[in-house]
């Protein structure tokens, strides 16, 4: 696999279930944006990856001792 650079051309497909207004929204912001909608598309995208890489930033995971029961974790 080779690696993603700054300015590299990516493609993607929208995925079959996409819901009809986000069609009609992506429709729009094409004629709006015309030869800027490709920006505003990976604007979108890298917005997206970094909420979704802030989101497991954020997470903890704390491993339960297998012997924990129900009334030792109230108790």
């Amino acid at each position: 696999m080779s690696e993603i650079k700054r300015g590299q051309t990516i493609s993607f497909r929208i995925p079959s279930d996409t819901p009809d207004h986000i069609i009609k929204h992506l429709q729009t912001l094409k004629q709006h944006e015309r030869r800027n909608f490709s920006s505003k598309i990976a604007e979108f995208v890298t917005q997206g990856v970094e909420q979704s890489y802030q989101r497991e930033r954020e997470s903890v995971t704390v491993p339960l001792p297998t012997s924990l029961t129900r009334h030792s974790a109230i108790g």
